[in-house]
C-alpha cells in the first residue's frame, strides 16, 4: 500500500488503521465461518483459502499501520524539537543570552533524510565535534551520561 502522493502522515496513519480494523473484522468473519462448517482439526484454517487470505490481509495491514505509526512519531518528535529550538532562539534574540535548551550529544536519528536513511558521515562528524567541545582534556567520558557536569 504505502503512503499516497499528497497524503499527510496523519491521513496515512488513519487510513492504515482503518484497513487494519477492517482486516481484523474480516479475519473474525472467517473464523466464524470455519466454526460453522464444523471442522475440528487445528490444521484446517491453514489450508482454507479464505482464512489464509484474511490472515495475509491482516499481516499486511499490521505492517502498514506500524510503518505509519513510526513515521507519525518521528514527525511529531522532530516538530516538537524544532519548535523548542525556535522558541529558544527567539528568547536569545530578545536579549536573554542564556539558552534553556540542554546541550545534548547528537544521535543518529537526527541525521535521517526523507528516505529514512542515515547520513553516517555527517553523524560521526557531529558526534566527534560535540565530544571535543564537551570533554575536558585527559578526562574519560562516561558513556551513560553524555551531559558533562551533571
Amino acid at each position: 500500500m504505502g503512503r499516497h502522493p499528497g497524503e499527510s502522515i496523519e491521513q496515512w496513519f488513519e487510513r492504515s488503521s482503518k484497513e487494519y480494523h477492517a482486516a481484523w473484522d474480516a479475519l473474525g468473519a472467517e473464523r466464524r465461518r470455519i466454526s460453522m462448517i464444523g471442522y475440528s482439526t487445528d490444521l484446517y484454517p491453514l489450508l482454507d483459502e479464505g482464512y489464509d487470505g484474511a490472515m495475509d490481509r491482516l499481516e499486511a495491514a499490521d505492517a502498514e499501520r506500524g510503518d505509519a505509526a513510526v513515521a507519525l512519531d518521528r514527525e511529531r518528535r522532530h516538530t516538537e524539537e524544532a519548535k523548542r529550538m525556535r522558541d529558544d532562539l527567539d528568547r536569545r534574540r530578545m536579549g536573554d543570552d542564556q539558552s534553556t535548551e540542554r546541550s545534548r550529544r547528537p544521535v543518529y536519528e537526527d541525521f535521517r533524510d526523507g528516505n529514512n536513511e542515515v547520513d553516517w558521515a555527517e553523524f560521526r562528524a557531529a558526534a566527534a565535534a560535540w565530544d571535543r567541545a564537551h570533554t575536558a582534556p585527559g578526562s574519560v567520558q562516561d558513556p551513560f551520561n553524555n551531559l558533562p557536569g551533571e
